[in-house]
């Protein structure tokens, strides 16, 4: 199971992963690998291309969290993650 709602929102617009790497200009294969740990630049990539806010990719119960700094960006997932980003980017400071 995905912890983000793309295959859901797809379903929910009549679409499939086919229709959405065609949409891409991409091979669904190449939109399958992206789908297993997508960036935030895939994500907001998807949410542009579907015309759906970002936020709803995301189930409303669980935690996500993308910090940038310095031109990378962190994916977190659990308030531990994000302590240990933070302390990260501390250390680089």
């Amino acid at each position: 199971m995905s912890m983000y709602r793309i295959e859901e929102i797809l379903k929910e617009k009549g679409l499939n992963k086919k229709d959405l790497a065609g949409i891409m200009g991409i091979t669904k294969s190449t939109l399958s690998s992206n789908l297993k740990n997508p960036s935030l630049k895939t994500l907001k990539n998807i949410s542009n291309k579907l015309n759906v806010p970002l936020s709803q990719f995301f189930n409303k119960n669980d935690l996500y969290a993308f910090i940038e700094f310095q031109g990378i960006i962190y994916k977190a997932t659990s308030i531990d993650e994000i302590e240990e980003i933070l302390k990260k980017i501390k250390d680089l400071s």
